[in-house]
């Protein structure tokens, strides 16, 4: 219940990986705390989590939704409407730039 309290409120940004060998994820993961290091003081809110237990949890990925082998997919959630859901290693300006976006701030220049 904690969990699904936490899902739905404010921006919560989820990297959603494989815990079984899955290289992109591993690559991605760097990029991901890089990204919610800038964030440290604010109020978005970053969680990783295994995508079974992700989907299980918050019903958000689909089975079909799926792909083989696994990547990273990365959700943004806004008071607990999905905003943004993209596949694939997301590079920290682009990643940053979504953010701000669903913040409603100005994207900052790099």
């Amino acid at each position: 219940e904690q969990e699904s309290h936490i899902l739905t409120r404010g921006l919560v940004v989820v990297n959603v990986h494989d815990d079984q060998a899955c290289c992109l994820c591993e690559i991605y993961a760097r990029t991901f705390d890089q990204v919610a290091r800038t964030y440290v003081e604010s109020e978005v809110l970053f969680l990783k989590a295994d995508k079974n237990t992700f989907d299980r949890s918050a019903g958000i990925i689909q089975p079909s939704q799926k792909t083989n082998p696994p990547v990273p997919t990365t959700i943004l959630l806004k008071d607990g409407t999905v905003v943004h859901q993209e596949r694939g290693v997301i590079q920290p300006a682009t990643l940053q730039k979504l953010i701000e976006y669903h913040l409603g701030q100005e994207p900052t220049r790099t």
